[in-house]
């Protein structure tokens, strides 16, 4: 039997969800975090630190009431960096083990929507678990930084966090990494005289350790060879 608990907002579109006994993550308006264990109940209702009983919608409600979010405990660790420059290599990135799928955000309205689409890699890897992580990473993005706010989100997060791997005329791209226990996100930001979009490369960090390793061994045998 399933008893994940699923967080949607007031308007039921769901978020994301842990598992029966996880804890959420919620920031106040003012700033200030605090993680609380969460307990199944049903799946329309659960028990937040072992006090108060709620049903999703009305958690929903209640928070943005008060101007607070929420978020999987490990959310609230989850930072984007800047990549060593061997990592932000895009065609490594493409050809690298553990790739779980590739998601891509289109900036076209105005008023900061994007539209976004999926290409599956992997989809032994493509587990609820991933679904369910990889959601709670786009929303902490959407929510908690200007990153995957807007466009204008976009541009400001960008020029603060200077990443720039790649610059043209009417052309610049920035890249950077998300990692949580078991995945790791490189984020790549392209910017053009048209439009404005993000690519997401998606790992198992296993699969892609696995392949670090592999090509440094690869690349000592080489060194090897060559001095004799």
């Amino acid at each position: 039997m399933n008893r994940d608990i699923n967080f949607i907002n007031s308007d039921y579109e769901r978020l994301f969800s842990i598992p029966d006994g996880g804890k959420i993550c919620i920031t106040d308006r003012n700033g200030e975090k605090n993680t609380y264990p969460c307990r199944y109940i049903d799946d329309y209702h659960f028990e937040l630190n072992n006090r108060s009983v709620y049903h999703i919608c009305q958690f929903a409600e209640m928070m943005e009431r008060v101007g607070a979010t929420y978020e999987p405990m490990e959310m609230c660790a989850v930072e984007l960096t800047v990549p060593k420059t061997e990592e932000a290599d895009i065609r490594r990135l493409r050809t690298n083990n553990g790739c779980i799928g590739i998601f891509r955000a289109d900036f076209r309205s105005s008023d900061g929507r994007y539209f976004t689409s999926w290409v599956d890699k992997n989809q032994d890897l493509l587990t609820e678990n991933f679904q369910s992580e990889f959601n709670a990473v786009i929303n902490h993005l959407r929510l908690r930084t200007p990153f995957l706010r807007s466009e204008a989100g976009l541009k400001e997060y960008c020029r603060e966090n200077p990443a720039l791997i790649k610059e043209a005329p009417n052309f610049k791209s920035y890249t950077y990494k998300a990692k949580t226990d078991k995945h790791t996100y490189y984020f790549v930001v392209t910017f053009s005289q048209n439009e404005s979009h993000v690519m997401a490369w998606c790992y198992d960090s296993r699969g892609l350790e696995k392949a670090a390793r592999e090509e440094m061994a690869s690349k000592s045998r080489h060194t090897k060879e060559a001095e004799r």
